[in-house]
């Protein structure tokens, strides 16, 4: 599985003062991103921008490159490689309320993200961004088992790399094996009997899995919950009394029934009453045990029902 880095789009905002100092900012981008890949061969980046189109203050990357086709090619590389659609906006605007990370007063996205998903973000190498760990606020909007939406602050660490002496500071992440998990949203998907052997899904889940942005701090979260229910239906003795989960699982209240009906697989209404919790803001894995044999049908993934 791809390693990924999340490029901090602060770092690129404040002007530098020549553009010789930008070429000099970007030849350390550039060699920081060659020694991760030459260390975690494959990795990946989500930026705010196409590599290939970044700028630091006015001063385009396209300027760079043009000197030099040799990292030209490198870069385009490291771009085509990545699964992802870099939109930073598409992601704000998907967690815009539930989710927010600040640094030194600041809004920031791609730190924000590197943190919640235990990754690590690239900075461009200067002020205030010259930290191998930075602490942000984070802001998080979530449900409690008693059913009230809190807002939870707190600090959060997020590992931070500008130069390739930082990469060394974080050998045990770029070094590690990475964790099997899918990095994308239609990976996710087109991969699901692969990762939930022991899971149906409903047709109708699709849009709510591919649908999301790439990036979304929601789908560690979706893909570690269904990891969860893989792991607690493929152990469970039909009969045997409910299965042990590993997560909070409970069954919706009486009252709201109604809002958890949908078609089955065969064509049948049934009620999808048991569902995960899952972050950011209030939102639920719906599903229902098979009944026949060890498996589960999900009906639904997304915000909660009838809100």
């Amino acid at each position: 599985m791809n390693k990924v880095l999340y490029l901090n789009e602060c770092s690129f905002l404040a002007p530098a003062p020549s553009e010789r100092a930008a070429h000099y900012l970007f030849d350390q981008l550039l060699s920081l991103l060659r020694e991760i890949d030459r260390r975690c061969p494959g990795m990946v980046v989500v930026s705010h921008d196409r590599l290939t189109k970044l700028t630091i203050g006015p001063y385009p990357i396209a300027v760079w490159l043009g000197r030099d086709r040799d990292r030209a090619r490198r870069l385009k590389g490291l771009q085509n490689r990545s699964p992802f659609d870099p939109d930073y906006g598409g992601i704000g605007s998907q967690i815009q309320g539930e989710l927010e990370w600040h640094f030194d007063s600041q809004a920031v996205i791609g730190l924000g993200l590197a943190a919640w998903y235990g990754a690590l973000a690239i900075s461009v190498d200067r002020s205030p961004w010259q930290q191998p760990q930075l602490t942000l606020q984070q802001y998080l909007v979530e449900e409690g088992l008693d059913g009230r939406v809190r807002e939870v602050e707190e600090d959060v660490q997020c590992r931070n790399a500008c130069n390739i002496q930082h990469a060394s500071l974080h050998t045990d992440w770029i070094d590690a094996p990475s964790r099997p998990r899918p990095n994308t949203p239609d990976e996710l998907w087109l991969n699901r009997h692969h990762w939930y052997p022991n899971i149906d899904f409903l047709p109708s889940v699709e849009p709510h899995i591919r649908g999301r942005p790439v990036g979304d701090p929601a789908l560690l979260q979706i893909a570690e919950k269904l990891a969860a229910l893989q792991r607690g239906i493929a152990e469970w003795t039909l009969g045997s009394g409910s299965p042990d989960w590993g997560i909070d699982v409970t069954p919706e209240n009486e009252g709201r029934h109604r809002f958890c009906l949908f078609r089955d697989l065969d064509g049948t209404e049934r009620l999808f009453e048991l569902h995960a919790r899952f972050t950011p803001g209030e939102n639920r894995i719906h599903f229902r045990l098979h009944g026949q044999e060890p498996r589960i049908i999900v009906a639904y993934i997304g915000r909660k029902l009838g809100i």
